[in-house]
């Protein structure tokens, strides 16, 4: 009788396989429940109204700002997104900070995280910043 062996490269395979088959199934299917039973963790439209208010406020005194387009949840995310009009005058690194600026300001308010998009004055995008 002789005793068949296993290759171990072909033993690594399957369970490097298996492992990242249980990581998907582990990390994805409390959202495929949420999104199967219709739960969404949606915020209050209350909540986004007092957002678009404070952005306002942070904005008012920025001389890079031209105004707040938009305060919205993205639901498959779990985000808000924050668009706003940037002056191109002022250039891209005073925008970047801009945005961090009311990601921040957004994240902490919100309790979610936010992505911040600007726009010059033509409606193309200057910069982002996500949390």
């Amino acid at each position: 009788m002789t005793r068949r062996s296993r290759h171990p490269a072909k033993t690594l395979l399957l369970l490097a396989a298996f492992g990242a088959a249980a990581w998907g199934v582990y990390r994805y299917w409390p959202a495929l429940n949420q999104q199967i039973r219709g739960e969404e963790k949606r915020p209050d439209p209350e909540l986004i109204e007092r957002l678009q208010e404070q952005v306002v406020e942070l904005l008012e005194g920025d001389p890079c700002s031209l105004g707040l387009q938009d305060v919205a949840w993205r639901r498959n995310e779990g985000r808000f997104v924050v668009r706003l009009d940037a002056d191109p005058a002022c250039g891209h690194s005073a925008a970047k900070e801009l945005c961090a600026r009311v990601a921040r300001l957004v994240t902490a308010k919100g309790g979610h995280p936010a992505s911040v998009f600007a726009y010059n004055g033509a409606g193309e995008p200057v910069t982002q910043y996500i949390e």
